[in-house]
């Protein structure tokens, strides 16, 4: 962990949980084992964990994922480990198709709950481990995705790593949490951001809490 900066990003991320979100509500959390998290945006979660209420806040709130290209009106999203719907729902308020990917039971459970309190129609939540990315695009007839993003916890070098031209050139933007946990993912990270680099401009900010953990932003050069 970086110390420093870890202290000064939680501490500047005070104001903004205790503006942004009905932060009052925590308590409920630890009484019935969940609560209704209402956020300034609009949209509102079912949380079980601190954890994911500081998901939330840099997905919905921070806007993390959106640094170098918002969202827009008519995009096609996909979103790469959906979890409890955090990106998927936030971006469905803005996209005109949303496809989720999770394979975790219970988080796919609590996405549909995520689902039907926001509203949300045009999200398709697939249960499926995503092990290629030109899988996803055969299958679900995909011709063109705006915007993808990935956080699966260092399954993206299996994903990405017999991607085929064909697949990202029907990709405008991409925004990773990449991981380097061993050498083995430093060495996929090399790899990937090589492959990528020939289509995209690539932008890496670290994180300013874990040194193993960073994001990376792919935007097509032709756009």
């Amino acid at each position: 962990m970086k110390l420093f900066s870890a202290i000064q990003y939680y501490l500047s991320s005070i104001p903004t949980l205790l503006f942004g979100v009905n932060f009052y509500s925590i308590p409920l959390m630890f009484l019935d084992g969940k609560m209704l998290l209402k956020t300034r945006a609009g949209i509102n979660f079912y949380v079980k964990a601190l954890i994911e209420i500081w998901t939330i806040k840099e997905v919905v709130l921070d806007k993390q994922y959106e640094d170098h290209r918002r969202l827009k009106e008519g995009d096609i999203v996909i979103d790469i480990g959906a979890a409890i719907g955090e990106f998927s729902i936030y971006a469905a308020k803005t996209a005109k198709t949303v496809y989720g990917f999770e394979i975790v039971d219970e988080s796919i459970e609590r996405m549909r709950g995520n689902m039907e309190i926001n509203n949300c129609t045009n999200i398709n939540l697939i249960q499926k481990r995503v092990d290629s990315l030109n899988d996803i695009f055969s299958e679900h007839n995909i011709e063109h995705c705006d915007f993808l993003k990935v956080d699966c916890e260092g399954c993206e070098y299996a994903i990405f790593k017999d991607v085929s031209d064909e697949v990202l050139d029907k990709i405008d933007y991409m925004a990773f949490e990449v991981h380097f946990f061993n050498d083995d993912m430093i060495k996929a990270y090399k790899e990937l951001t090589a492959r990528l680099s020939q289509k995209f401009s690539l932008i890496e900010t670290p994180s300013p809490v874990h040194s193993n953990i960073a994001f990376l932003y792919a935007i097509r050069k032709n756009t």
